[in-house]
């Protein structure tokens, strides 16, 4: 199964990475890069529980 991220999805995403960066940017793209990451390895999962 492929995630789809919808354009307000997007938005709504980079704007609390907007906010985060605020107070610390590190922590922003981490945040943002660990949400891919967390979608992506959901995605994998629902494909092995769908294949059992």
């Amino acid at each position: 199964m492929k995630v789809v991220w919808s354009p307000l999805a997007l938005q709504k995403l980079s704007d609390a990475a907007e906010f985060i960066s605020l107070d610390n940017p590190s922590a922003a793209e981490k945040w943002v890069n660990d949400a891919f990451d967390k979608t992506e390895r959901s995605s994998l999962v629902i494909i092995v529980l769908s294949i059992a």
